[in-house]
């Protein structure tokens, strides 16, 4: 019997990942893929931001969430090629949280 070897081959792709990359990654995956309104904007709205490998986009609200999470897994491949970053990268989506404050003049109802 004769043996066969089989050599893999690993891509290693990795330019740094860097916010401004990310930012028009995001901006020509709105361009190319024209997601409706709700989508644009959540992403448009705010800077991502960048850990290690995983970019966390920031939503408003929870329909902006659910959407965004229906479209994270195309969304990750759009971007893994987009960076030229195949690596195993995350997308992490999180509710920013509004800083509510009263006005001075009403602060004595407290």
């Amino acid at each position: 019997m004769q043996k066969t070897e089989v050599q893999q081959f690993k891509v290693e792709a990795r330019d740094v990942i860097d916010e401004r990359k990310v930012v028009a990654a995001l901006e020509r995956y709105i361009q190319d893929h024209r997601p409706e309104p709700t989508v644009a904007i959540a992403l448009k709205t705010h800077r991502p931001e960048i850990d290690g490998e995983n970019i966390v986009l920031a939503v408003d609200n929870q329909l902006q969430q659910d959407k965004l999470e229906a479209l994270k897994m195309h969304l990750r491949n759009v971007l893994m090629k987009l960076l030229n970053n195949l690596s195993y990268s995350t997308i992490r989506i999180r509710q920013k949280k509004k800083n509510y404050s009263l006005p001075e003049k009403n602060s004595s109802i407290l």
